[in-house]
């Protein structure tokens, strides 16, 4: 037990320095397509969620090098996509038209603030007025928030949205962007016989006649594919016309129709299950007057089926779409047909907790923003670096420096050992710079700093009353907001270490002054004196990081930043500081 608070900070410093430099050995080669064009001359060959790792015979590592690599891209090319060669020819006044994002590496991220990353230009599809693009920009801030997006900001520039984000983040661009037209539809498959065929909607049949060049008539009207039409205030939508068979969506609403359950706005409208080997997410939401009106007159009449269980549901599922690509397939009760339903539980499993996360945030987002006014159009993607990127790296090293310049100097006036002095303290806040960074890269490591660090505390008898004791509950709410929040290294976090290095110091004097009244003094009684103060000290430290870590914004990264380096100096490090410096003086 002597020396257990030693071992236990060389251990977390292991870990830490593992967690932070083993990733940049692993490398990671190769990119993940996230989305082809329409006009991508290489969509046959590329598919979203392919790996593509060469181009034209240049190895793709990263999505930085993809960008260089496709730029001005001309003539046939070959690409190793899955790790089969594959082909393509892009003419003049063709494009490659994908969009890619890295392969995920665990390791120490860096903010877009100071470490520079990816942008993304993208212009209104029409012309729009300011206002139109400031509101734009209000729902792409609010989707990257919805996604719990640290790392990825946007700003109006030129007419265009400007999209700045890590490889990370790159992912969830294309959602940000998405003009997010949702609809809940019935498809209804129309077998042709003799190029006819026949549909039933609220009670009511309508004959269907096929014509040339995939043109068909309803009710004495003409409709060809791809076509939205109306039939007494019901929106339908043509698809997949030929002579055999032709398929007609029922849209039962859009997102202008759907909002969040009112019952369920004061807590979380949705949520997510684990089910057996599969994840469900799950949303309440609620259906507008006429929406449900539309519901009830495209269910009246649909064939129902029963399950093994005994459960009767509509034969045909709805369909949940955004932008057209059906993201959700939903049973519906038997029970319901034909009824006004207020009330409307989505729902969908997902093989894995990402995924299903992934699709409740994309549904969630744009039942609460709605569509944007007009499409956005991807006008130029590239990278970017940032000038300030070096000068905050470098900066807490700056301070640390001035920190152990002008500590030695007023050791050295104080105390005829204070260069000695000061080294243990400069070794234990270099351990807790380390420490900080290994929770940066895994907030795991904070609950490892909490479970060894207090109960060592405790061990020691260093708590006194019930201050010790609520600083002890206030920063177990900080712990819980590390692990729950996501953390870069951006501005926001390095001014927190430099506040830190200068808040380790000044802890690191009320220790050295608690031993330079004289090496008498030096006993248990002064220890717990110096302790005390330390523990005061820190509970008013942790009322200012709570109160910041509350506010949130810019602040967050600050006040995490500090309470690490806190929660590791005061029940780790400074305790053994003192008994280095206590051995010093008996010498």
């Amino acid at each position: 037990m002597k020396n257990a608070r030693l071992i236990i900070l060389v251990c977390l410093v292991l870990v830490s320095s593992v967690i932070i430099v083993y990733p940049w050995f692993l490398g990671t080669e190769g990119v993940i397509v996230t989305s082809v064009g329409d006009n991508s001359v290489c969509k046959d060959i590329i598919t979203v969620g392919s790996t593509i790792r060469e181009i034209a015979g240049k190895q793709v590592k990263n999505s930085n090098e993809f960008l260089e690599v496709t730029k001005d891209l001309k003539g046939t090319i070959t690409l190793i996509i899955n790790n089969n060669p594959r082909s393509c020819t892009i003419s003049e006044n063709s494009t490659l038209d994908v969009t890619v994002s890295g392969v995920k590496a665990e390791g120490l991220r860096l903010g877009i603030d100071i470490g520079g990353g990816l942008s993304y230009s993208y212009m209104p599809e029409k012309n729009v007025s300011e206002p139109t693009l400031q509101n734009i920009l209000n729902v792409i801030d609010y989707r990257a928030k919805k996604y719990g997006l640290i790392n990825t900001r946007a700003k109006i520039e030129s007419n265009s949205i400007q999209i700045f984000t890590d490889s990370v983040e790159e992912e969830y661009v294309n959602y940000l962007v998405e003009k997010g037209v949702l609809e809940g539809k019935f498809v209804h498959k129309i077998k042709m016989v003799s190029n006819e065929g026949e549909f039933t909607f609220d009670d009511k049949t309508y004959d269907v006649i096929f014509k040339d060049n995939e043109l068909i008539t309803i009710n004495d009207t003409d409709y060809t594919n791809n076509q939205y039409f109306t039939l007494y205030e019901m929106k339908f939508y043509v698809e997949n016309v030929s002579s055999n068979m032709t398929e007609l969506s029922m849209i039962v609403f859009d997102d202008k129709d759907l909002t969040p359950s009112e019952s369920d706005l004061r807590t979380k409208y949705s949520r997510i299950m684990k089910q057996d080997n599969n994840y469900v997410f799950i949303i309440n939401a609620q259906l507008l007057e006429e929406a449900s009106k539309n519901f009830a007159r495209v269910t009246k009449g649909q064939e129902i089926s029963i399950s093994p269980s005994g459960e009767s549901f509509l034969r045909n599922p709805m369909i949940i779409a955004i932008d057209g690509i059906p993201l959700v397939d939903l049973p519906l009760r038997g029970v319901d047909a034909g009824k006004e339903v207020k009330e409307l539980i989505i729902w969908g499993f997902r093989t894995t907790a990402e995924e299903a996360t992934k699709d409740m945030l994309r549904l969630t987002s744009v039942i609460e923003t709605k569509r944007l006014p007009t499409k956005l159009v991807l006008s130029e993607a590239g990278t970017f670096t940032s000038s300030s990127g070096e000068f905050f790296i470098n900066l807490p090293l700056y301070t640390l420096l001035v920190v152990f310049v002008v500590t030695s100097f007023i050791f050295f006036l104080r105390y005829r050992k204070g260069g000695i002095m000061v080294l243990p303290l400069l070794l234990t806040t270099l351990s807790e710079l380390l420490l900080i960074l290994g929770t940066i890269t895994s907030p795991w490591i904070v609950i490892l700093i909490f479970l060894f660090g207090v109960p060592m505390a405790l061990i020691k008898n260093e708590f006194h009353g019930w201050l010790s004791w609520l600083t002890i509950f206030l920063m177990l709410i900080m712990v819980i907001g590390v692990i729950t929040n996501n953390w870069v290294l951006n501005v926001s976090s390095i001014i927190g270490i430099v506040v830190f290095v200068v808040l380790s110091s000044g802890l690191g004097f009320i220790i050295g002054d608690s031993v330079l009244y004289g090496e008498e003094s030096y006993n248990q009684s002064e220890y717990k004196r110096s302790s005390r103060k330390i523990w005061y000290s820190t509970a008013v430290a942790m009322l200012v990081i709570l109160l910041l870590f509350f506010v949130g914004g810019v602040f967050i990264g600050a006040a995490m930043t500090i309470f690490v380096g806190l929660l590791t100096s005061v029940t780790i490090t400074k305790p053994i500081y003192y008994t280095i410096i206590g051995k010093i003086i008996k010498r």
